[in-house]
């Protein structure tokens, strides 16, 4: 027997799946996003073959996957993920290739979808509780009139209990209302934590599978607060400016105190052997070119670095030069990522909009920060050069030739 497991590392749990499938003779065939050396070793030792895709995401990567197994251990006689998130994508993979064993695309919305599974209980005679889809207050109070209270609203296809509310009163009703999600806002669970780069990286692949999605891609960290108009700002000057490839405004903490966050390509010094330096005066004097301190923060720039807590994209450079480096768990991606956009396109400081952001430098007082940092560090000198970095040297001098006052 051939058993597709689909994510089989995520929730740690499925091994155990993995292993009783091994113990009773059948080809347990893996499917992930995840490294092959990440996996734990029990679920290394009940797999017969792992395949691993980029983004499990993207279903013509899948699919690939399943050919594949198909064409080398022949039919497919089970496929499962154990996993809401992928009931869907396990179902069309069963219709593609005449899995009869499980649910199939034509059948899933009875599953997925509340309102059609409540149909199908009725059909089936089975009792369940009252429902109503709803859209609008005076749609909810006419069931609740027929109904009374409490009642528990859900969205109609929602996995992990997921925006569940229960709603006791009239004054509960008009809050839920009057603060219920935007309908144009996607949530994405990812099945593990691969790192700040990784993450992102699966709502830039979708981007660049699907360019109609969007034009621009803005990634901020949780701490950011900007006004109105802003971004509009940010597109009008990116769409008149074509060779932007990524932009970002002027930045201030939250007390109005203005934050030099543009930077020269670092130096290992830079990055590394500052903080372990005694002496405050060569640290400041380091940081005063490394940081640009001597530029007209006023002006508009073409920088090396940007800072990496508002990032401004353009989607099509993205699809030329790919998103995050993976590599980098936290920390460096930023930088790795402005660095490859200037090599084809300018990396703009635009200080005509101002954003706020609290920037609280983790990584000096947190220990373990510090490692996950100074290993980003040690992987960004490793592909782009330690002290012989011609590329480094050259835009350095440029941009200090350019801009130092």
């Amino acid at each position: 027997m051939n058993f597709v497991y689909i994510s089989p590392q995520f929730p740690k749990t499925n091994c155990e799946f993995c292993d009783r499938l091994k113990q009773n003779g059948v080809n347990v065939l893996g499917i992930a996003d995840m490294e092959y050396d990440q996996l734990n070793q029990k679920l290394k030792d009940s797999l017969t073959e792992y395949y691993k895709v980029s983004n499990l995401e993207n279903y013509d990567e899948v699919l690939k996957a399943v050919a594949f197994f198909t064409h080398k251990y022949g039919k497919i006689d089970w496929l499962e993920s154990n996993n809401e998130h992928w009931l869907v994508q396990d179902a069309k993979l069963r219709s593609d290739f005449n899995i009869t064993t499980g649910i199939k695309a034509d059948k899933i919305a009875n599953i997925k979808e509340k309102s059609k599974m409540k149909k199908a209980y009725k059909k089936a005679e089975i009792p369940f509780a009252d429902f109503s889809l709803v859209t609008t207050l005076a749609k909810a109070k006419k069931f609740i009139d027929k109904v009374g209270y409490p009642v528990v609203a859900k969205p109609d296809n929602g996995v992990g209990a997921s925006d569940t509310h229960k709603i006791k009163n009239e004054k509960e009703l008009k809050n839920f209302f009057e603060n219920i999600g935007d309908a144009r806002i996607e949530y994405i669970f990812n099945d593990s934590n691969k790192g700040f780069g990784a993450g992102h990286n699966v709502i830039i692949n979708k981007l660049i599978n699907n360019s109609e999605i969007s034009e621009f891609h803005l990634i901020i960290n949780a701490d950011i607060y900007f006004e109105k108009n802003v971004i509009e700002k940010i597109i009008e000057y990116m769409r008149v400016h074509n060779e932007i490839g990524q932009i970002g405004p002027k930045i201030r903490d939250f007390k109005g105190k203005f934050s030099y966050t543009c930077r020269l390509f670092p130096t290992p010094v830079n990055l590394i052997f500052r903080r372990f330096l005694p002496f405050k005066n060569i640290v400041e004097k380091m940081n005063y070119d490394y940081e640009m301190k001597w530029a007209n923060f006023d002006d508009i720039m073409e920088v090396p670095i940007l800072s990496g807590c508002f990032i401004f994209l353009r989607v099509s450079v993205l699809k030329k030069i790919g998103g995050f480096d993976e590599q980098y768990f936290m920390y460096m991606e930023d930088y790795d990522l402005c660095r490859r956009i200037g090599e084809k396109y300018k990396v703009i400081y635009y200080p005509k909009v101002e954003i706020f952001h609290e920037h609280e430098k983790a990584s000096y007082k947190s220990k373990k920060l510090m490692i996950l940092h100074m290993k980003s560090a040690i992987k960004y000198f490793n592909k782009w050069g330690w002290f012989f970095d011609k590329e480094r040297k050259e835009k350095n001098m440029e941009c200090m030739k350019k801009y130092k006052k």
